[in-house]
């Protein structure tokens, strides 16, 4: 689901829930390992309040780079570079059930949690579900006349057209994909 360079680290979920996590790590050349007990990194942390809050930073990005590589095909086409690079980028946003879904600008939005529904005056011509991307066709340049709506409290993570960029540039099959669902609706 990733990789480890120099200096970058693992098991912070595990440390954060104090609940240990079966992963494998398979070293791709000479590799130095440093590990440290929770005891000992519990007091660093309380030493250092900044730690823990970088710790949790960086486990809620695994998380969210592990639901991207599971629920969204287009992470999984693209390198992992560009991955890294729209990962630092994202900003959340919400909406409670019932309610119109705002797009900022354009930019990619990717689906977290809930579901949306596309609809074309009242009828409902879509739905959007965790890991799918929507508002392409704004990214793309040609936006469409629908409307979105939250049928469940939903969340979503979106990026400025600009941001995407490097990632578009970095895939043709994210962009492939991306026209594929402007045109679905």
């Amino acid at each position: 689901l990733g990789l480890l360079g120099p200096g970058q680290a693992c098991g912070e979920e595990a440390f954060l829930s104090g609940q240990a996590h079966a992963n494998t790590y398979r070293a791709a050349g000479e590799t130095t390992l440093v590990s440290l007990e929770g005891d000992a990194l519990r007091r660093a942390c309380r030493s250092f309040p900044p730690l823990e809050a970088r710790l949790r930073e960086r486990a809620e990005r695994v998380r969210l780079r592990e639901q991207l590589l599971l629920q969204a095909r287009f992470a999984r086409d693209l390198p992992p570079q560009a991955l890294e690079h729209l990962l630092e980028r994202f900003q959340a946003d919400s909406c409670a059930a019932g309610e119109p879904v705002s797009i900022h600008e354009p930019g990619l939005y990717v689906l977290r949690e809930g579901e949306l529904v596309v609809r074309s005056g009242p009828l409902v011509v879509g739905r959007i579900l965790p890991g799918d991307t929507f508002a392409e066709d704004h990214l793309l340049g040609s936006p469409q006349e629908h409307a979105l709506e939250a049928r469940q409290a939903s969340s979503w993570l979106w990026l400025s057209a600009e941001q995407a960029a490097p990632a578009l540039d970095a895939s043709p099959e994210l962009r492939r994909g991306l026209l594929q669902r402007a045109q679905l609706w």
